[in-house]
């Protein structure tokens, strides 16, 4: 086998993702197939290089940075492969290097390359055009330019977060290419064991092994994804809180009103830290930033729900209960602003991606490693109060944010010279409470001590 896919033409391009970390690679290749990349792969095992398998490098922990060796950039392989589709219930094939932003318009305008359809799933294809639905992939990492692949690769999920449901609930099968050139197709129902023999818990299924081992078992080159429909209505709201424990009390009921309504979905619920408060108001000049509300005075902390269903009136009589809630406990009702059109959907609802912007901006992961853990409940903003209360004795700049529906956590601490103490303390407060690890930003080289930290406690 011939390593001549391998050049040196962009090597120098795709050494660094938005971590900040800069590797180094002898070469790199942009397969377009299933086929090269087998090619590409059995040539690397034959010369015992090892590969460093990319996507779209959007990643922040340095995942996708090579340490020697060689590149399998996926960025290429953006076709759709199939699609299957009744009322209710569909199914759609990409390879890898499609883009979250990609499948998305091709989903909501109709439109897509279907060349490499068959019979079968071209008149499937047409059906779903006709209808008068819009399909959605659920699961929404914030980041639209990441590749499937990608997201796949480092567990990724964003605010939308089931509560029994993680990014692989909604994978059906991979197309997996091993580091010697096999292929397998993994598919629910498959274990570890079955096809990947160098995992460390072969009783997991096969497809949530995958989901989250950055490349560790070989390139993904295709997968089929559950497609759901998309609801007609979306609303959004942001409110304020004295205390974590007023909006914990806020967010139960606001749930139990979901709940005994029937009609209501809620898609997301998302808290941020009076920090992340003082950072947008120092941060004015991004211009994402322009559209979000500066945290009234005296706020400890925000949280933003996304509710969906098909009946305005459940959706405004909810936003009613919400404004009613606060009003009741005193929680700046004054200050909550719902969005119950697209653009002011999008708008507030991208605080979590701006936020990390900027602190990738001011101190990039490579510099400054995020503390991602998860911990549900009122254990877990417990939690994220003490490691607050740490950031401010330490009088330190920090972004601190998490999901309520999946107890996912999140610190950026903003000044890196004078982190170390303070991350001592952090991890101390972590284990205290029993945290577990959380990919929620990806893993790499980046978070791979915390990780070892967290899970030698488990």
């Amino acid at each position: 086998m011939s390593l001549e896919m391998f050049g040196s033409l962009g090597v120098e391009a795709c050494c660094s993702d938005e971590s900040g970390l800069v590797g180094n690679a002898k070469g790199v290749a942009f397969p377009r197939s299933t086929k090269e990349v087998q090619s590409a792969m059995a040539a690397a095992w034959t010369a015992g290089e090892h590969v460093t398998v990319q996507g779209a490098r959007t990643g922040l922990c340095a995942g996708a940075v090579p340490d020697g060796g060689l590149i399998l950039n996926l960025s290429r392989m953006m076709d759709i492969l199939d699609f299957s589709y009744r009322p209710g219930e569909a199914a759609i094939t990409v390879q890898s290097g499609m883009t979250l932003e990609k499948l998305k318009n091709a989903l909501e305008k109709k439109h897509a390359n279907t060349v490499r359809f068959g019979i079968q799933a071209a008149s499937h294809w047409k059906a779903y055009a006709a209808s008068g639905e819009t399909l959605e992939f659920y699961p929404n990492p914030t980041e639209e330019t990441a590749t499937l692949g990608g997201v796949a690769a480092t567990a990724a999920v964003g605010p939308h977060s089931l509560e029994p449901g993680t990014l692989v609930d909604y994978i059906l099968s991979m197309e997996l290419v091993k580091p010697d050139g096999t292929v397998v197709l993994v598919q629910k129902g498959m274990r570890a064991w079955d096809v990947l023999p160098d995992c460390t818990d072969g009783g997991r299924g096969a497809l949530e092994a995958l989901c989250g081992s950055e490349g560790a078992y070989g390139a993904v080159t295709a997968l089929t994804l559950k497609l759901n429909v998309k609801p007609r209505l979306a609303c959004g709201l942001l409110c304020y809180f004295h205390t974590y424990d007023a909006l914990l009390d806020f967010f139960a009921r606001m749930r139990e009103t979901v709940s005994s309504c029937g009609e209501m979905v809620c898609a997301a619920a998302e808290w941020f830290s009076a920090s992340c408060g003082q950072v947008l108001k120092q941060e004015r000049n991004q211009a994402a930033a322009t559209f979000l509300p500066e945290f009234p005075r005296g706020a400890a902390a925000a949280l933003w729900m996304e509710f969906s269903g098909e009946s305005e009136d459940s959706l405004f009589d909810l936003l009613g209960c919400a404004l009613e809630f606060l009003e009741e406990a005193g929680q700046f009702p004054d200050q909550a602003l719902a969005a119950t059109d697209e653009v002011n959907l999008e708008r507030l609802g991208a605080m979590r991606h701006v936020l990390i912007e900027i602190a990738n901006c001011k101190s990039p992961c490579s510099q400054v490693p995020p503390y991602d853990w998860k911990l549900g409940g009122g254990a877990g903003l417990a939690c994220a109060v003490q490691v607050g209360k740490c950031m401010e004795r330490e009088a330190l700049p920090y972004l601190l944010m998490g999901h309520l529906l999946s107890g996912h956590c999140s610190l950026r601490i903003l000044d890196g010279g004078r982190r170390h103490r303070a991350g001592a303390a952090v991890e101390g407060i972590l284990k205290e409470f029993g945290c577990a690890f959380s990919q929620e930003h990806g893993c790499g080289r980046i978070k791979k001590r915390l990780r070892e930290e967290l899970d030698h406690q488990a």
